[in-house]
Order: structure tokens, then sequence, then C-alpha cells
């Protein structure tokens, strides 16, 4: 019924390693070398599944290492000019290591929020000040949750309408639109009611 139920099981997983995790991260350098080092051979050992924990070691780990940069933030260095760079330069070599685009728009949003100085900061943070995205913000796990429902939905009451016979892309624009509209109004009844 809910395709994307597998991610409740591995935050819970996370949230009971999690302390134990950030208490040996900071704990000094051979407390944190051994975390990161178990961390990485459960990862590479002991994969798993998709709503296993160590399967997903490098997300966790980058979302880690973002919450430990924002916490130095106030003690950072910047050199001359380098401040204006990071958000161009951070978001080229992110690019550049992982082509995800998901990882991309997150490291767009944390280094205009870590460097508002930086060139395109102030792009990033009026696009995200913005009412429609804002709305979006606090339904977001509404949407992830019920788009899977929608999307089913959409289809069953596209084909009993017929609708496959208009062709593929025709088909799939009127999916996609019901599907988006409606995930829209899903979830905010959703965030609105629930």
């Amino acid at each position: 019924v809910l395709s994307q139920g597998w991610s409740l099981s591995l935050e819970w997983q996370f949230y009971l390693l999690a302390p134990l995790l950030l208490r040996l991260l900071l704990g000094g350098t051979v407390p944190a070398l051994a975390a990161i080092g178990l961390s990485c051979l459960a990862h590479f050992l002991v994969a798993g599944q998709q709503g296993f924990l160590p399967r997903h070691v490098p997300e966790f780990a980058f979302g880690i290492t973002c919450y430990l940069v924002w916490r130095a933030r106030g003690k950072m260095i910047w050199p001359a000019g380098g401040a204006r760079l990071l958000l161009p330069a951070g978001l080229a070599l992110t690019y550049l290591t992982t082509h995800d685009p998901a990882v991309v728009v997150w490291m767009a949003v944390f280094l205009a929020t870590l460097q508002p100085a930086s060139v395109g900061a102030g792009l990033v943070s009026g696009v995200l000040r913005s009412a429609p995205l804002l709305a979006l913000g606090r339904w977001s796990y509404s949407v992830y949750l019920s788009h899977t429902i929608v999307l089913l939905l959409a289809m069953d009451g596209l084909r009993l309408a017929g609708a496959p016979a208009l062709g593929q892309w025709p088909y799939f624009g009127i999916l996609l639109g019901t599907t988006f509209a409606g995930t829209l109004v899903v979830s905010a009844l959703l965030y609105r009611w629930v």
C-alpha cells in the first residue's frame, strides 16, 4: 500500500544508532576514526536491502558531515575571496563527483545558508523563501507519503476513462498533470487535517 514505508524502518534504525555514532565522532580522533571505519566496513560488507541501514551509510555520512560543518561555522576562517566562491565551487565539485541532482540541490541550499555572501546565495535564498516553495516544504512529508497512492489511483482512473488510447506521450502528460495536482491537494489536506 505504501511502497516508501521502507524509509521509516531505515530512519528508526538510524535514530537508534545516531546518539552512539555522534558520541564517537565527537569523542576524539581514535573513536571518530573507529566510527568512520566501522561504518564504511558495514556499508561495503553487509549493505543489504533498501531498508537496511548499512546500505545508506554514504547518505547518512553526508548528512552528519553537513551537521558538523554547520556546527563549526562560527569558527571557520575564509581565505580572501573564498567565501564569495563557496557556492559555485561547491556546486561544481558536487556535480563532478556525484552527478546526482538531489545532492547538488541539497548542496546549493546548504552552502547558500552556510555562506550567505557567496555568489548565488541570494538567489537560492530568495527562491526558497517564495510562498509556493514554503508551502511545499510544509507539505513535503505528506507529498512523500501520498504521491504513490495518487499515481496509482490516477493510472486506474485514466485507464477506465480510456486515456491510454490517446498515445504514449499524451497519456503521460495527462498522468503527470493529474498526479502532480492530486498529490498537492492530498498533501495540503493531510498537512492541514492529519
